[in-house]
């Protein structure tokens, strides 16, 4: 169990962040980020990997049953139990909390170095192994057959389209991380690693 409230160490920059009950509280964070040149890379590579998948439902529309919740078993403290994997994953992106089965406030937004460090924090504060996850396991957490996002939306409320972070690293220059669009669930790894993006976390497996 996440503990709430809990006081993490300035991150870079004089930042502040704090946990909250299942999730982490939106710090202030620099605006100025350099990633012009990495959001168009991005948008050309999401446009590329949607061909194929424009025909498919939307999973609101396929999944409409709250008892329907596939590989998941719902925990206490917004998390979930993928159960083939043995994963614990938090059903809100870092920065909201699950409230009245829907997740609440905004999702924060870090570099992959933040997200990497801001993990390691809440290892630290909770005691519990805690972390991104790695490109490989993101995939096990969207379902195959409807998209917009790929999940299912009683374990994943109100989860956004966008890229998310994994904790693994490109395979060519050390500028690129791999990340998971949630769109159609895949994931590709010439993410501009300075970009700001959401996460998830995850622990056990």
């Amino acid at each position: 169990m996440i503990t709430p409230h809990l006081r993490l160490r300035p991150l870079k920059g004089g930042r502040e962040p704090t946990i909250p009950l299942g999730m982490l509280v939106k710090p202030k964070l620099n605006k100025t980020l350099p990633f012009a040149r990495g959001a168009g890379l991005t948008l050309l590579l999401l446009l590329a990997g949607c061909g194929d998948q424009r025909n498919q439902p939307e999973c609101g529309d396929v999944i409409k049953s709250r008892l329907d919740k596939h590989d998941f078993e719902i925990l206490d403290g917004g998390v979930a139990l993928h159960k083939p994997t043995g994963l614990t994953v938090t059903q809100c992106a870092v920065g909201q909390r699950m409230s009245n089965y829907r997740c609440r406030g905004e999702s924060l937004k870090m570099t992959w170095d933040e997200a990497m460090a801001y993990a390691e924090e809440v290892r630290e504060k909770t005691g519990e192994p805690w972390r991104l996850p790695e490109k490989g396991e993101m995939p096990e957490f969207f379902e195959s057959q409807c998209i917009n996002p790929a999940a299912n939306p009683y374990v994943f409320p109100d989860l956004e389209v966008a890229n998310f972070w994994t904790a693994s690293k490109g395979l060519h220059q050390d500028q690129f991380r791999c990340s998971a669009y949630t769109y159609q669930g895949r994931v590709f790894c010439r993410q501009i690693r300075s970009l700001p993006q959401p996460f998830l976390l995850v622990k056990g497996g």
